[in-house]
């Protein structure tokens, strides 16, 4: 599979693979593209040229994730393309995501004890995620720039810090998107609104991707860049 580079122009990009479009939102390059190529477009709206390729390319090919790379770059542009990205799932994938169940529910007849448990695994799924990004944006996110700092509350932080464990949570969300992505597709007996049970699912889908994408993220990048600095001695200060 392709990897992008700084001379590949965006429409070419988007027609290669639709599914950057929403990666693309969250760094605030909108439709209208042109024919500007990547390295235009960072130019434009100021971000990191090469921050904005590797986020892209993690997107676009599952075998691309060069850890490396992504050690070197600042603390808190990793942290604001997270935030962003949270708030692409809370305004807009969720939202979609309880559109068409209330039209699959509200066409549907039958079943209605399974549509009941569909619902309730759905809605303890929301749940559970929005209280999980809530709580690092206003818990986790600011702890990591002020560790990253190493600033007075440094050794306070490592010890709260230390009580998050990242992988297991996002292994306990993905356990659970799996468990009601099963009863779409194994459990359910067939109904005969196919065409919103089909749309229903297939957003399910788009949004397991997207969040394995994100969590990989914070699970192989920054978490160990939380451990790196509690390894920084007290003099050191990371951007």
């Amino acid at each position: 599979m392709s990897i992008f580079n700084e001379n590949n122009k965006i429409i070419d990009i988007v027609e290669h693979d639709s599914n950057l479009l929403s990666v693309l939102n969250r760094f605030g390059i909108k439709l209208g593209f042109g024919d500007i190529n990547v390295k235009q477009a960072c130019i434009n709206n100021n971000i990191d040229e090469n921050f904005f390729l590797a986020i892209l390319n993690v997107y676009h090919n599952d075998n691309y994730f060069p850890e490396q790379k992504f050690a070197n770059f600042k603390i808190i542009d990793l942290i604001s393309y997270l935030i962003e990205t949270h708030k692409f799932y809370r305004m807009h994938i969720l939202p979609e995501i309880d559109r068409l169940f209330n039209l699959l529910n509200t066409t549907n007849n039958v079943h209605k004890e399974l549509f009941l448990l569909l619902e309730k695994m759905y809605t303890n799924f929301k749940t559970e995620f929005n209280n999980h990004i809530e709580y690092e944006e206003k818990n986790i996110f600011p702890m990591i720039i002020e560790l990253s700092k190493n600033d007075k509350n440094a050794n306070t932080n490592k010890a709260k810090l230390s009580e998050f464990n990242f992988i297991n949570i996002h292994s306990q969300l993905d356990d659970k998107i799996i468990d009601l992505k099963n009863i779409l597709i194994k459990y359910l007996p067939p109904i005969e609104d196919t065409f919103n049970c089909n749309a229903f699912a297939i957003a399910i889908f788009k949004f397991e991707k997207d969040l394995k994408d994100h969590s990989r993220i914070e699970d192989r990048i920054l978490y160990p860049r939380v451990n790196q600095f509690y390894n920084q001695s007290t003099t050191d200060h990371v951007e």
